[in-house]
């Protein structure tokens, strides 16, 4: 099955964007910015181009309605249709005043006019690609959720809040993303700062992408209820759930903070917030930083919150994948330190105990009736013996696989699948405007 584009050039950056995305999928795409050169007959490569296809995205703008090329390229589809032929029109609106064809009003249309839903309207082409090509020929594009990509998503929302920055009288902006990156796990730091030779501490940025990591590599293996056209949903949760701290800093759950730990952290703040229960802070945090977004981000951190707010399988699963985060980054800790001949694996298991003694996570899944490999990975990722394991033997995972619920590639990957982002603390703090 090949696809053609049909759009008029003033659309080629978002046309250029979803072919990108569908070749990405593995499926052949015709699209005359990419196979016509100088010195072509435009009709004729046109029209070979359209007898190579089978399926004709229509890309509908003010621009693409009023083009005789377009007109001419979807009547052709049209004409094959009407005399039998196998051949598929999938209507794509990608601005919000453009109409069907009268003669297409019966055809539902993909909507790609609202850029902060690109990745849902993304699955949905997808999907339908899919089903047309069992239409077609028999044959089918797979869809999987390792090809719906929850990190490829991730990295692309916290792309588009790069520029985003928090600003106050007196006080040098604060740019968000840049801030994620400096801003320590604060339960790894208050435990594993005193160790020697020193460890360095991963981000919470680092725990953002951990989790779309352990997203791709899971969700394909566990029993949940995300649809793959709900990925992208996933991944604007995974993306947006930690701006709040920013403000409120990291603030673990499973760890007391005495004064000297707090200030170790630089969690200042903590003394006080702890009187506001947790949904009370994040939301009053949430509120505060929604005001310096850009309007699209708005939308999203407004949507996550609703989401994150409700229990449904979109924030079951995020919460789920939250929880196994920071018992799996020891792991990862594990891993990344084994050639250390320096590292000192025994005393670092016995300062991140809590994480291995933590009941929340086990607990969780049990009472979101989770399947029983979840519940199995958590125990055996919670047993300090195995990582210890893990630590001495590279191998440990081919060698016991018994021992896991779960594939030992799987379990490999999960682990060794991501380099830890470290804190960055190579800038400048910021000074007070004057």
């Amino acid at each position: 099955m090949k696809v053609f584009l049909s759009h008029a050039s003033n659309d080629k950056p978002i046309v250029t964007r979803i072919n990108k995305d569908l070749r990405t999928h593995g499926i052949s795409t015709w699209v005359d910015h990419k196979i016509i050169t100088g010195g072509d007959g435009l009709p004729e490569r046109i029209q070979v181009g359209l007898a190579e296809c089978s399926v004709l995205l229509l890309f509908m703008s003010r621009h693409s309605m009023v083009s005789p090329w377009v007109n001419a390229e979807w009547n052709n589809f049209f004409t094959r249709q009407m005399d039998g032929e196998p051949v598929v029109i999938v209507p794509i609106r990608i601005d919000k005043e453009a109409q069907r064809p009268g003669l297409l009003r019966h055809l539902l249309y993909i909507d790609f006019a609202e850029p902060v839903e690109y990745e849902t309207a993304l699955s949905n082409l997808l999907r339908s690609l899919s089903k047309t090509r069992t239409t077609i020929d028999g044959g089918e594009i797979e869809i999987s959720p390792n090809n719906v990509n929850v990190s490829r998503y991730t990295k692309e929302l916290l792309e588009d809040l790069n520029d985003e920055f928090i600003s106050l009288p007196s006080i040098a902006r604060i740019p968000i993303i840049d801030k994620l990156k400096q801003l320590p796990r604060s339960g790894k730091k208050v435990r594993i700062s005193g160790l020697k030779p020193k460890i360095r501490i991963r981000s919470i940025y680092d725990h953002i992408l951990s989790i779309a990591h352990s997203a791709d590599v899971l969700l394909p293996v566990m029993d949940h209820n995300v649809k793959n056209n709900e990925y992208s949903e996933l991944a604007r949760c995974i993306a947006f759930h930690e701006l709040n701290e920013v403000v409120l800093g990291d603030i673990p759950t499973y760890t007391p903070l005495s004064e000297n730990k707090r200030k170790s952290a630089r969690i200042y703040a903590e003394n006080r917030l702890r009187s506001i229960p947790p949904n009370q802070r994040q939301k009053i945090a949430d509120e505060f930083i929604w005001m310096f977004l850009q309007e699209k981000n708005r939308a999203s951190l407004s949507h996550v919150n609703t989401i994150l707010n409700n229990e449904n399988p979109i924030s079951v699963t995020f919460r789920l994948l939250d929880k196994i985060d920071p018992i799996v980054a020891i792991w990862r800790y594990l891993h990344t330190h084994r050639n250390s001949e320096r590292f000192p694996a025994e005393g670092f298991l016995r300062r991140t105990k809590d994480f291995f003694e933590n009941p929340d996570v086990k607990n969780f899944a049990r009472s979101m009736n989770f399947d029983n490999k979840v519940y199995n990975l958590i125990l055996d990722l919670q047993d300090r013996n195995k990582a210890l394991s893990y630590f001495e033997n590279p191998d440990y995972f081919s060698e016991s696989k018994e021992l896991f619920s779960l594939p030992h590639s799987t379990i490999k990957e999960l682990i060794e699948g991501r380099e830890i982002i470290f804190t960055e603390f190579n800038r400048k703090p910021s000074r007070p405007q004057r």
